[in-house]
């Protein structure tokens, strides 16, 4: 079922953009010329005691910008490295599992108007962790897992150099490989433009 909603959302995504209509010069007055690539710092934890701290850069899709539904539309990759953390399964002497995930995923980022301060994010990609990842209550069976979020940021400036993004992040393997419990996080990210 997970994979049938993973490969049904990445066919809307890619039929949407061959229909969208690309902004004109009028319509993006307000903002860069192109989207201005950014780096980020971020903070999460999940349910199930598991923490994650994760650094990235966001990587514009130059010269994507589009009006769909009344909505303003770019586009980005999201190249990231994450550490995970939390009470290992073995009560181990340590006390805390830990791992290492890299992960790339494209988004989609929207907001009312091109000038608006608000803005939702909503994407999907892949991620490959270092080793098995484990705790008391969770078990991943698989060090390849698909990265599903979405989020609400808010740019700081006038300038969109600084923002907050408030995101749900849920991380499985969309049920090719068993056990697959996945782990979701709330995040917190803060990212500087340049």
């Amino acid at each position: 079922m997970k994979r049938h909603i993973t490969l049904t959302i990445c066919s809307l995504l890619a039929s949407w953009s061959a229909t969208a209509e690309p902004v004109q010069p009028s319509q993006t007055d307000a903002l860069p010329a192109s989207q201005p690539y950014a780096v980020y710092a971020q903070l999460g934890a999940s349910p199930h005691a598991a923490h994650s701290q994760t650094i990235g850069v966001l990587l514009p899709w130059q010269g994507f910008q589009r009006q769909w539904g009344g909505w303003h539309w770019q586009g980005y990759w999201d190249a990231w490295l994450a550490h995970w953390a939390a009470r290992r399964q073995d009560g181990g002497p340590a006390g805390y599992a830990h791992a290492t995930t890299l992960g790339i995923t494209p988004t989609l980022r929207t907001s009312p108007t091109a000038a608006s301060r608000w803005f939702f994010d909503l994407g999907i990609g892949f991620s490959l962790t270092d080793r098995h990842y484990a705790n008391r209550r969770r078990e991943m069976s698989t060090r390849y897992n698909f990265a599903s979020h979405a989020g609400a940021g808010l740019w700081l400036d006038a300038e969109r150099r600084h923002a907050f993004v408030l995101r749900i992040q849920h991380v499985s393997n969309a049920g090719i490989k068993r056990p697959n419990p996945g782990e979701n996080f709330l995040q917190l990210r803060y990212q500087a433009s340049f």
